[in-house]
């Protein structure tokens, strides 16, 4: 009996072990790193977020060190459709140290794919955003990230100076949104704004820079 429930507990070992050797992998993106570098450790870093997104699979996560980033491989973000997380590294969440400079040139991320909730941007601050058309920061098409502890500033567009959404449900939780600007605004709240800034100028503000 015992030699028997030996042969019927092996089985069950080795899928556990199985189970046990997947999991996400954690990517890091440092502006002193190089994206000839392995990515996979504090001490090899890609030098470029999109670089660390092109290395991510599902359910993995990109982290980025506190800096100032811009240039190419660090505006116009695309997630390509990975249900990944580019977050700021816990040491440096606040107050949003890692900052997506567009220097008036480009955007922060497209989001055009079919992201989901499982697409995060965590804690980053997007700023000098310039676009002639739609979403100074963030173009969000057929699309539904989820967005968290993130600013947006100075940002500019024809349509949404911070934020363009279309057929979308993103959400935004606890971000703010400040100094904008978009010639025609459209309010629609279909998708999901949680936890405004609490002064009616926060308010105000936030709301006159999205449009979907």
């Amino acid at each position: 009996m015992l030699s028997g429930a030996s042969y019927v507990l092996l089985p069950c070992l080795l899928l556990a072990a199985g189970a046990s050797s997947a999991h996400a992998a954690d990517w890091y993106v440092n502006r002193s790193g190089s994206d000839a570098n392995a990515g996979a450790s504090l001490l090899q870093p890609f030098a470029t977020m999109q670089k660390g997104i092109n290395s991510a699979s599902d359910g993995d996560n990109v982290f980025v060190a506190a800096d100032t980033y811009s240039g190419t491989g660090n505006v116009n973000l695309n997630f390509n459709g990975k249900h990944i997380t580019l977050e700021a590294l816990p040491l440096f969440r606040s107050p949003r140290n890692v900052t997506i400079d567009c220097k008036g040139t480009a955007r922060g991320f497209s989001f055009t794919n079919g992201e989901n909730a499982s697409s995060v941007v965590d804690a980053f601050s997007v700023v000098n955003g310039k676009t002639a058309d739609f979403g100074g920061a963030v173009y969000i098409n057929a699309s539904s990230p989820v967005f968290i502890d993130c600013s947006f500033s100075k940002n500019t567009a024809l349509y949404g100076g911070a934020v363009y959404t279309y057929s979308s449900a993103p959400i935004f939780n606890n971000c703010s949104f400040t100094k904008g600007l978009s010639r025609i605004k459209l309010f629609h709240f279909g998708w999901r704004l949680k936890s405004l800034p609490q002064r009616r100028e926060g308010r105000l503000r936030g709301l006159e820079h999205l449009f979907c």
